[in-house]
């Protein structure tokens, strides 16, 4: 069977399914006290995490995503991990009789503190959530169960469900009671699952699970990354000892393929920052630091291309790092095996490397600079919205030249941007859509393909990408 759309064949990068998204997101998957756990929802704040996810809990990454914001991050797309036994908390609403009405579930599994009121006025009802006394919500005014319905959808705290045809009785605030998260039963194949959820459609950017340490929950993002094209920041173990990190980075390596490596960053930076109480702190895995760090600079710049590191990696939003004291000894042996670490110079701390998991000398080497990464990140994201512009496309020369000039356009902007090198375009990158590319026989197939090649570094060879468009009248068995 071939679906109708676009294929990304890449020569030295894999196939992606990304759209054309903000490159700085930061997708994470992540326990919390309440939330959705289907599919995940995009966040632009704090109050947007506090809206959907709860409050702060000894068990989530609250303070993680809190750190993201306050450092420049622009958005966190969260989905919420549960365990295999989680339920959802419900309440009954009966009618007349007690004859059944409606049931309200939590919009998530997990305990739940939410209450739910109906208010009745003739033949029309209205329904209420509290949390904590504080009123959440209010329904506009039903005749049936089944207008209540659509209500709910999308939202933050409850489900309505019609589980009768007659409307509920008044009754003051009942507790939507009985969930559990089961979240001590929360394994690395919990936590890949959820990620996993979160959909390729929903762009590039970076990922994590937050505070994950294992090689097993590193391997699965790094391939969740490489599967949805985006880069995988991968949080060390939060150890002053560097044979800790260098075991880390060669279990994570052992799992990957060298061109799943391209697509990790693996980084020790435990830091500290304010405490909710004061004369306190808080310690945050560092992979939330380095997402703010790309999103700021990738807002500022426009350009992937554009490391965050060094002068330009500088936290705002840090009172400290569990070790900064590393060795030139220490570093130059993590740097080796791809470790990212942070450092305190001139009393300011700062990410001090920017690199990718994969060995210089492996077959993949040219991809060690995670910025290469990123930009490939974001081309291949850009190609693939272009190209799905053209799937429904007659395979005019017309056409095809379109496609040609809207693919040379959008990497002229990189190279306008300095993200691709050369004294001219025509140096920086190629877009080839002739007949060497496009043939007789793949025209007759009503297959476009566009074959692209960019130059990241200045003295590095081009690299070559190949787009292939199927065409909407594909057969399909």
């Amino acid at each position: 069977m071939t679906t109708p759309g676009t294929q990304l064949v890449s020569r030295s990068a894999p196939p992606s399914r990304g759209g054309a998204a903000q490159t700085g997101t930061w997708h994470i998957a992540a326990l919390a006290e309440r939330g959705r756990t289907d599919a995940p929802v995009l966040l632009y704040s704090l109050n947007d995490y506090d809206k959907w996810f709860g409050g702060r809990v000894s068990y989530g990454q609250r303070d993680a995503v809190e750190t993201y914001f306050r450092n420049g991050g622009v958005a966190v797309n969260m989905i919420r991990i549960v365990g295999p036994a989680a339920t959802v908390a419900t309440v009954n609403l009966p009618g007349a009789a007690s004859a059944p009405s409606l049931a309200i579930d939590a919009a998530g599994a997990g305990a739940s503190t939410l209450t739910v009121s109906v208010e009745v006025s003739g033949s029309l009802f209205t329904l209420k959530v509290f949390e904590a006394g504080i009123l959440l919500m209010v329904s506009p005014p039903y005749a049936s169960p089944a207008e209540a319905v659509n209500w709910s959808n999308d939202n933050p705290y409850v489900r309505v469900r019609a589980v009768g045809s007659v409307i509920p009785v008044a009754s003051a605030a009942v507790s939507i009671a009985g969930g559990t998260d089961d979240r001590a039963s929360v394994t690395d194949v919990h936590r890949i699952a959820a990620l996993n959820r979160i959909p390729s459609g929903a762009g590039p950017g970076q990922v994590s699970i937050p505070g994950a340490t294992t090689s097993a929950a590193h391997i699965g993002v790094a391939l969740h990354a490489k599967a949805n094209n985006r880069f995988a920041l991968l949080d060390a173990p939060n150890s002053s000892v560097t044979a800790d990190l260098v075991a880390a980075s060669t279990a994570a390596r052992a799992g990957l393929t060298d061109l799943e490596q391209t697509y990790c960053f693996l980084v020790e930076g435990w830091a500290y920052i304010p405490g909710v109480a004061v004369g306190t702190t808080r310690t945050v895995p560092p992979s939330s630091i380095v997402a703010a760090l790309m999103a700021a600079r990738d807002a500022l710049t426009g350009n992937p291309n554009d490391p965050a590191a060094g002068a330009n990696g500088l936290p705002s939003y840090m009172l400290g790092l569990a070790r900064s004291n590393w060795s030139d000894t220490d570093r130059g042996e993590l740097n080796d095996v791809g470790v990212n670490v942070f450092r305190e110079i001139a009393r300011s701390q700062r990410l001090y490397g920017y690199r990718t998991l994969v060995d210089i000398n492996s077959t993949e080497g040219g991809w060690l600079s995670a910025s290469n990464a990123r930009l490939r990140m974001a081309i291949l994201s850009a190609a693939d919205a272009i190209s799905e512009s053209f799937v429904f496309s007659q395979l005019t020369k017309a056409k095809i030249a379109e496609y040609n000039g809207v693919l040379s356009g959008m990497l002229l902007g990189y190279y306008n941007l300095g993200a691709l090198f050369g004294d001219t375009p025509e140096e920086a990158f190629v877009v080839d859509t002739g007949t060497t590319v496009n043939t007789p026989t793949t025209l007759a197939e009503r297959r476009l393909s566009a074959v692209i090649g960019v130059r990241m570094t200045e003295f590095a060879e081009i690299v070559y990408m190949e787009f292939v468009k199927i065409p909407v009248n594909e057969e399909l068995t």
